[in-house]
């Protein structure tokens, strides 16, 4: 009676064992399998958040660009009104001289005649 039973221990030790290793290789395999997809999720969740970000340095960098633009056609049309003053400044200047010049030869001019 004793080899049956201490065979029956033994094929019981063997079941329990492959159960054991069984049920560890299943658990091991759904963790990994968990793990696997959670990276997955984070990847995929790290990645819309770049794409987001992405887009949003995009738009500000067209606003900066488009302000930018405006700011400088703003400056050119500044220094063309300038300009166009200051050649409008000069040219009265040169009109204010030509008719004091204009004046004074005629002052000589009469007074030539007297």
């Amino acid at each position: 009676a004793q080899p049956r039973s201490t065979s029956k221990l033994l094929q019981l030790a063997q079941a329990c064992e492959q159960y054991h290793t069984s049920t560890l290789t299943t658990q091991m395999s759904q963790i990994s399998s968990q793990r696997t997809s959670q990276y997955q999720q984070s990847h995929a969740t790290l990645q819309q958040l770049i794409q987001q970000e992405l887009s949003v340095a995009k738009t500000a960098k067209e606003r900066i660009q488009s302000r930018q633009k405006l700011r400088d056609q703003l400056e050119q049309e500044e220094r063309t009104k300038l300009e166009l003053q200051q050649r409008e400044e000069e040219e009265l200047r040169q009109l204010e001289l030509q008719a004091q010049r204009a004046l004074e030869e005629e002052e000589r001019a009469k007074s030539e005649e007297e």
